[in-house]
């Protein structure tokens, strides 16, 4: 943590605290983010908007934002991970609670759209084991508009 900084030191201890109160249970966890969680962490995508753990701090402010009932704006954090062109391992984790969401919401139809793209995309990882077998993956990605087909006699 030394070598990220102030941001990285306040971020680990925001995401141990997420840990420690989850491992006391959900209303624990509840509780903590809506007194102070949720808004620390939007404090901290604030403060440090380019550093190199904010897909982090944007995954478990947007889970946050979810486990308080906060659906939308939760998503919409989670978005951001997904529509990032960072790589950031974090993509199964943000599909899954963005599926988890529109769940709780009602939203089956697009429940199972974000449940599919995980299963399609990352079948081999753990949030996709949870959902294996109660969803089918998502067929093909399409191509981009601006991109060209390819033509086999070029």
């Amino acid at each position: 943590a030394g070598k990220l900084g102030r941001g990285g030191r306040r971020l680990i201890r925001l995401r141990d605290t997420f840990f420690e109160k989850g491992a006391q249970g959900a209303p624990a966890l509840r509780e903590w983010l809506r007194e102070e969680g949720n808004r620390e962490f939007a404090e901290w995508t604030e403060k440090y908007p380019g550093h190199v753990l904010a897909p982090v701090a944007r995954f478990y402010g947007g889970r946050g934002l979810i486990l308080t009932s906060r659906f939308a704006e939760g998503r919409r954090w989670l978005r951001s991970i997904l529509e990032a062109r960072d790589g950031t391992s974090l993509r199964d984790d943000a599909l899954f609670w963005e599926g988890y969401a529109f769940q709780q919401e009602r939203r089956p139809t697009d429940a199972a759209r974000s449940f599919g793209v995980l299963l399609r995309d990352y079948s081999w990882s753990a949030s996709a084991s949870k959902i294996r077998g109660k969803f089918e993956p998502a067929g093909p990605e399409p191509e981009p508009p601006d991109q060209p087909a390819v033509r086999g006699d070029l």
